[in-house]
């Protein structure tokens, strides 16, 4: 009777990718096993999945098809250290020991393997670049600014990343949900340019899921024509080349001003601290937030008809401007993606682009567009 044993955890971390990838875990997956490791592969409308774990002991199986949504739910409710697994009759029978001496186990109907969609091929990389895994977590850094859908059919559900050469090799990767946009850019060692669009899911998934069991590994970019494909030692991930065009942002990320109506430099945690308190009054998420810069102090402000007023003055030594708003969600938003300890925001005017930035956080910047003052 085929069987094996692992670690919970090394299951269920790429199942709990997969229920991130696809929707409550729809696309079947396909379990392999060759000596003592198990490989887990699935594929759906956008991605490709592989991952690899270790097993107890040395098993082989081949094409057991199943849904995974169900088995990663189990897995996540079970306290159990190892869990064992056997075939038993087109059945996978999952079953754990419990802390009070019982046995817990799930029951899943293997599947036709014909219904699992073949994997796509990539062709030799047109351009690769590898990124150390502390960069590699930089990228969740943008996933707050992505757009949770795109009616512009110009990928602003997508992650966009380019590679250039001047002065030096960077990897840029850019998020925009059309009120704002972030720019994320890390130094790598690579020749050449592409670009690529990765879907955000995809990209959350995969990096929560090395972030789980590959925390010393680098991670690998490859772009080809067909498609970009994400990969650690364990883990891989491709996606198909979309046919969106991502808008022209470089005129934009060039734009800081040099001499801006508007030039603030605040420390960051007080600012942020502020927004949070003054937005305590509200229970919409869009509420509008205004500061005012005067001579000797930034005024944090907000107002709601129902719920009152909250203001907040921090002291400061800034050049006194007219009074400008944001949504107090999108505000909050940018002030915690950035790490260092002082932003400086800019802008031509109350109604123009303002631009966000940390003398101590140089890889990371933020565009924001404000609201109509009322």
């Amino acid at each position: 009777m085929p069987s094996f044993t692992c670690t919970r955890t090394d299951l269920l971390n790429p199942l709990k990718t997969l229920s991130l990838l696809c929707r409550h875990g729809t696309n079947p997956c396909r379990l392999t096993a060759k000596d003592t490791t198990l490989f887990i592969k699935c594929a759906g409308s956008f991605f490709w999945y592989r991952a690899s774990l270790p097993l107890s002991s040395p098993w082989t199986a081949d094409s057991l098809v199943i849904h995974p949504y169900a088995l990663a739910e189990f897995l996540g409710a079970l306290r159990a250290d190892t869990i064992a697994g056997t075939v038993k009759a087109r059945t996978l029978v999952i079953s754990a020991p419990t802390p009070s001496g019982t046995t817990s186990s799930i029951t899943l109907p293997l599947l036709d393997p014909d219904r699992l969609d073949p994997a796509p091929t990539l062709p030799d990389a047109i351009n690769a670049c590898t990124l150390e895994f502390s960069h590699a977590q930089e990228l969740s850094r943008l996933l707050p600014f992505v757009a949770k859908s795109d009616a512009t059919g110009r990928g602003l559900d997508h992650v966009f990343f380019q590679v250039e050469q001047h002065p030096a090799p960077v990897l840029r990767a850019l998020a925009s949900d059309g009120y704002r946009l972030s720019s994320l850019t890390l130094p790598i060692q690579t020749e050449g340019s592409d670009t690529c669009l990765l879907p955000a899911p995809a990209l959350k998934a995969f990096l929560a899921d090395i972030a789980h069991h590959d925390p010393d590994v680098p991670l690998r970019l490859d772009s080809a024509r067909e498609g970009c494909l994400l990969s650690t030692q364990r883990t891989q991930l491709s996606v198909p080349r979309p046919q969106y065009r991502y808008p022209d942002v470089a005129k934009i990320l060039a734009s800081f001003p040099t001499r801006p109506a508007i030039a603030l430099e605040v420390p960051r945690e007080e600012l942020l601290a502020a927004v949070k308190r003054v937005l305590a009054v509200h229970t919409d998420s869009r509420a509008v937030v205004t500061l005012h810069a005067k001579r000797d102090h930034l005024l944090i402000a907000t107002l709601d008809h129902s719920t009152g007023s909250a203001r907040h003055s921090l002291p400061l030594a800034c050049p006194a401007a007219r009074p400008f708003q944001f949504t107090g969600s999108y505000l909050l938003d940018a002030l915690k993606a950035f790490r260092g300890e002082t932003i400086a925001i800019a802008s031509e005017s109350p109604t123009s682009m303002f631009h966000f930035r940390a003398p101590d956080d140089p890889v990371f910047s933020h565009v924001l567009m404000p609201i109509a003052n009322s």
